[in-house]
This record gives structure tokens, C-alpha cells and sequence, in this order.
């Protein structure tokens, strides 16, 4: 395959690789593994796997070395207040998630009737300040 230096003094392919598509297929690929495909080093891994069982054992100590306080309320709730209370909370949390999921469906444009979302940056809480 021949080659050409970019300014940059790399080589640049020719021929069929920078030719693109043809008749469905990319030539001239056999060589070049996508990057998706390319591992990860295993230490990126190692540190996600040790930070996970730190976590777990951490909860876990946590968990044998304290007992529960039953005397002890939520937001000073107790009894059934409680449960009205995390009703009322977990009211509040779907409503958010509604608004974020209308919100998602205005930014991608599958509100029919909708308009255009402003521009990403244009009303951020710094740009207020």
C-alpha cells in the first residue's frame, strides 16, 4: 500500500483505505483493530475491583459493630409518620425523574410539540452568576 507524509511527517494511507466505502464494505481495514476493541490495561481494573471490596468489607464492619437504634426517627417522624414520609419523598423523587425524562426527550427533539432545545451552556447556573 502506499504512503504519503502529512505535514507532520506521519504517514498517510492511499488507495483503498482512504477511498471509504464501496458497495457496503470498507476495504483496505484488514489491519487496523477498532479502538473499541483494544483491552483495557488491567490496572485501571485491579483499582476498580479493589475500591469495590474496600467498600464492601467497609459496610461490612460497619454493619457488625453497630446496632440498630429503634427510639432513634426519620426527619423526627416516628410510627406510621415515617411511612408517610418516604411516600412523600418517593413522590417528590418520580416527579423529578419525569422531569429529567422530559427534559432528555426535548434535548434529542422527540417532543413533536416541543421546540428547539436552547444550546447546551446558555443556561448554566455559573453563566447566571
Amino acid at each position: 500500500m502506499p504512503e504519503r507524509a502529512s505535514p507532520r511527517g506521519h504517514p498517510q494511507p492511499t488507495g483503498p483505505v482512504a477511498s471509504g466505502w464501496r458497495d457496503g464494505q470498507r476495504e483496505g481495514l484488514d489491519g487496523i483493530t477498532p479502538a473499541r476493541a483494544v483491552p483495557r490495561p488491567a490496572g485501571r481494573q485491579a483499582v476498580a475491583g479493589g475500591l469495590a471490596l474496600a467498600v464492601a468489607v467497609a459496610l461490612y464492619t460497619f454493619g457488625r459493630t453497630h446496632t440498630p437504634s429503634y427510639t432513634m426517627g426519620l426527619f423526627g417522624q416516628h410510627g406510621v409518620a415515617v411511612n408517610r414520609l418516604k411516600a412523600q419523598l418517593a413522590t417528590g423523587m418520580l416527579g423529578l425523574a419525569l422531569v429529567q425524562l422530559t427534559l432528555a426527550l426535548w434535548m434529542y427533539r422527540r417532543l413533536p410539540w416541543a421546540g428547539v432545545a436552547p444550546p447546551p451552556g446558555r443556561w448554566r447556573i455559573a453563566s447566571a452568576a
